[in-house]
């Protein structure tokens, strides 16, 4: 991650809880993690390069982590090169019910959170609206396909996979 100069990297299924993050943290001078776990089972964080995004003290980060849906999805907004950029992490569920209430949750979130640009939507949504991104196709529900996919389409989001490899799986 310093190597490249990434600045900040979204994870999903990390599982850390603070003692976890404070060892890598110890061990990784240059990176402040910020986790959202839930249990064993689930998780989502943010790995921040702290060679890019610099800060004086702990107090004045120049981010702010927001919990929305305990170990399954969070936000950060990070003031960067005199910008906003917010990212929405997912970690979406492998069961049905549990899959359609995070969506209705997320699609709630964001009807109720003021519209940003640079607005990145990312993780791993155990959903695939295209059935060519599948290595073994077959179609998700229908009605979750639906769900997101309006999701989609009143938040004005691009799905960069598509676009970057429309042709390949």
């Amino acid at each position: 991650m310093r190597h490249k100069r990434i600045t900040v990297i979204a994870l999903q299924e990390t599982k850390l809880f603070e003692k976890d993050t404070k060892i890598i943290e110890r061990e990784n001078l240059g990176l402040a993690i910020e986790s959202n776990p839930s249990n064993r089972k689930a998780g989502t964080a943010f790995v921040i390069n702290k060679d890019i995004v610099k800060w004086d003290i702990e107090e004045n980060k120049p981010w702010k982590h927001e919990i929305i849906e305990k170990g399954r999805i969070a936000k950060m907004q990070l003031e960067y090169n005199s910008y906003t950029l917010t990212i929405i992490n997912v970690y979406m569920s492998n069961t049905r019910p549990k899959k359609a209430k995070l969506i209705e949750n997320l699609r709630t979130y964001l009807k109720n959170e003021q519209k940003r640009d640079n607005t990145l939507i990312a993780g791993d949504f155990n959903l695939v609206t295209n059935e060519q991104d599948r290595s073994l196709p077959h179609p998700d529900d229908p009605r979750l396909v639906d769900s997101w996919t309006a999701i989609e389409n009143k938040n004005d989001l691009i799905d960069g996979w598509q676009l970057t490899y429309e042709n390949e799986r």
